[in-house]
């Protein structure tokens, strides 16, 4: 059970940001505790993860949250947490949404949203853990290495104030549960919604492009990938899935 105290949530809105990353960041800095969630009709500068940018029109859901660094929410942990708070929001107007390691929120083969975690600490040497979670809403953009989709084309048209504030909901449980149960039960329920076990696979790592079936999450939450030469677990890198 966490000792830490309960997370007062709340939203601040803007008509347009850079990015909500980044005002995340600079509240953080000012001394804003965790529980700000920053929610932009769009931005200029949105990033996604190794630096892509983030095509961001009118309509898609584009937001940033305080997570409590103080919560052991490092590493895989954060995304994993926010995945699933993601997929709890729009499940509800789209059934059937996968999760694929480590960010990524699926419909069928197409990418719907995802999660960019950032940690830092302040100038004054406080940690400060920013989730960044994105969702195409009302449309999808064009990708060069793989699918995109909408709600708008599965045929809903929720708002991105009313997904927010699913999803703010849906974070405030998923923290709770995750301080009662720790990882074990975040990696538990994050399997129950990824990709079948067996869905082919390829990884650009570090050390260069692995190839195999996914095997399910380490108990830390790295992804396990059957090979040829074997079990492999990695712990970074980008997932290319053949769903």
């Amino acid at each position: 059970m966490s000792d830490t105290p309960p997370v007062s949530w709340r939203i601040e809105r803007h008509a347009r940001l850079s990015s909500t990353n980044d005002r995340a960041i600079e509240a953080a800095d000012a001394g804003e505790p965790p529980g700000l969630v920053v929610l932009a009709g769009e931005q200029t500068a949105g990033r996604g993860r190794s630096g892509r940018k983030w095509h961001s029109p009118p309509g898609n859901l584009y937001c940033s949250v305080l997570l409590p660094p103080g919560e052991g929410l490092v590493g895989g942990a954060a995304a994993l947490l926010s995945g699933l708070a993601l997929h709890d929001a729009l499940s509800v107007y789209a059934p059937g949404l996968r999760l694929k390691w480590p960010n990524d929120l699926l419909a069928g083969a197409a990418k719907l949203g995802g999660v960019l975690v950032e940690g830092g600490t302040t100038r004054h040497g406080a940690p400060w853990l920013v989730a960044g979670i994105g969702a195409n809403l009302a449309s999808a953009p064009e990708l060069a290495d793989r699918q995109a989709t909408s709600l708008a084309a599965l045929g809903a048209a929720p708002t991105p104030e009313e997904v927010a504030d699913r999803l703010v909901a849906r974070l405030a449980a998923r923290l709770e549960a995750y301080g009662q149960g720790a990882m074990a039960g975040l990696v538990s329920a994050w399997a129950e919604r990824a990709l079948p076990e067996g869905t082919a696979m390829s990884v650009k790592a570090r050390s260069g492009m692995l190839a195999g079936r996914y095997a399910g999450l380490d108990r830390d939450g790295a992804l396990l990938l059957a090979t040829e030469q074997g079990l492999r677990r990695v712990v970074a890198g980008e997932v290319f899935a053949e769903v």
